[in-house]
């Protein structure tokens, strides 16, 4: 039933990606203040700077 809703040309992300997309948006948001960027996705600093590494993203 949810496959309706999606319509046939649209796109859809891995997660990775969309978790990708999210940290760099709170980054430029935040103006690569880390301890914000983490407070707005809800998540650890630590966890920032892990998810970061692995996504090869700028410091």
């Amino acid at each position: 039933m949810a496959w309706k809703l999606v319509k046939k040309k649209s796109v859809i992300l891995p997660l990775d990606e969309v978790e990708r997309r999210a940290i760099v948006h709170a980054l430029k948001v935040t103006d690569n203040n880390t301890s914000d960027a983490a407070q707005a996705l809800g998540i650890g600093r630590t966890t920032l700077y892990r998810k970061i590494k692995k996504y090869n993203l700028p410091p």
